[in-house]
């Protein structure tokens, strides 16, 4: 009869000569993780997409292939995440970027001080980092709705000359100097967004804003656009400075609008704050005329 032991002994030899196995493949495959092709330097992740993570390529007419080495490409970004490095393609002299339809991701700076001025986004892309497209010539942005959640990061757009604005239904938030000096005119925010971060738009060229219901408006949000008149609907909460410089003399606030206020900080100009809480904060329409505010209650 066979010993238990035995059985044990053999056992154990197959379990080490499996575990050599898998290390010496993983020593033979190693080196094929990485590569360059027509410029573009590659790693393959984890899950077996090709990540582009450098580019020596001297292209200013660029079209990002879907696919490297058999593999889609899924992200752009530079390893090590947010560091004094460059992004991928950074100041490289681009006027135009083809990104391919299998991108979920844009990693930090990626395409960073360039002369881009159009850019059409895959309808897969998940995310776009910090200063993403910063310090370009775009004029027209269109976010797909694949962005979800905190998809859309500081500064990603900031120092554009964006006119047209159309935002996607999945981010939740637009994060700190998204858009900040721009060029845009009129803009509306969909429901889907529930805050705007401190100067998100501010430096723009903005004269008629749309707001959802419940939205929180960080500080200096809107500061330095040209408004004139604004609704707030119900339940929104706006932090101090957040329309200072405008020229609004007309608003109109809903329900339960709630204005934040620290010392010598005001949400708006021309004693407005002031005016509203001492009204005790109700509803209706607030018009500045001849140096004083008067209001109209929305139930006349």
């Amino acid at each position: 009869m066979i010993s238990i032991r035995f059985l044990f002994c053999i056992r154990t030899s197959l379990v080490l000569l499996t575990v050599i196995f898998l290390v010496n493949c993983s020593h033979e495959e190693a080196p094929s993780m990485k590569g360059e092709y027509n410029g573009f330097q590659y790693e393959v992740d984890i899950m077996g997409t090709a990540d582009i993570i450098g580019y020596t390529g001297t292209e200013t007419t660029l079209s990002i292939p879907a696919r490297i080495a058999g593999r889609p490409v899924d992200e752009i970004f530079v390893p090590g995440g947010y560091s004094d490095t460059n992004g991928v393609f950074e100041n490289k002299n681009l006027t135009s970027v083809t990104l391919p339809y299998t991108l979920h991701y844009i990693g930090f700076r990626s395409f960073a001080v360039n002369e881009l001025t159009e850019i059409q986004f895959p309808d897969k892309l998940n995310r776009i980092r910090v200063s993403a497209f910063m310090n370009n010539r775009l004029t027209k942005v269109v976010l797909p709705n694949s962005l979800y959640g905190l998809g859309l990061e500081f500064q990603a757009f900031k120092n554009n000359q964006i006119t047209d604005l159309t935002i996607g239904s999945g981010v939740t938030r637009i994060e700190s100097e998204t858009f900040r000096n721009n060029k845009i005119g009129s803009l509306t925010i969909p429901p889907n967004i529930t805050y705007i971060g401190r100067q998100a738009f501010a430096d723009n060229e903005i004269t008629e804003l749309y707001l959802p219901e419940d939205i929180g408006i960080a500080r200096l949000a809107f500061e330095n656009n040209k408004l004139t008149s604004l609704s707030i609907p119900a339940g929104c909460k706006i932090e101090s400075s957040a329309f200072t410089g405008n020229s609004i003399t007309n608003i109109t606030v809903g329900e339960n609008v709630k204005l934040y206020i620290y010392p010598d900080w005001p949400v708006f100009e021309l004693g407005f704050d002031e005016f509203y809480i001492n009204n005790d904060e109700q509803s209706g329409t607030y018009i500045y005329e001849n140096n004083e505010w008067t209001f109209t209650t929305s139930e006349n």
